[in-house]
């Protein structure tokens, strides 16, 4: 499933992915730099993803996840 693009942009959004992540875990490493925040305090996903999280499954059923969010093979 594919949302529509967002009417308030001027060209369509892309991403890439495996940037995205390793821009979101460099933040958190980085923050564990910091006081307060330990480095065993990241909870990084299985490498086999999360099989639980499916379309079927009522508490991610939301129509507007796409396909990617749900893919049960999305560790990094």
């Amino acid at each position: 499933m594919e949302l529509p693009p967002d009417p308030r942009l001027k060209r369509p959004s892309t991403y890439n992915r495996k940037a995205a992540i390793a821009a979101v875990t460099d933040l958190y490493e980085f923050l564990t730099t910091l006081p307060f925040i330990e480095p065993t305090d990241i909870l990084y996903p299985p490498p086999e993803g999360w099989p639980h999280i499916t379309r079927e499954n009522e508490a991610f059923a939301s129509p507007k996840k796409t396909d990617e969010t749900l893919d049960a093979n999305n560790g990094l």
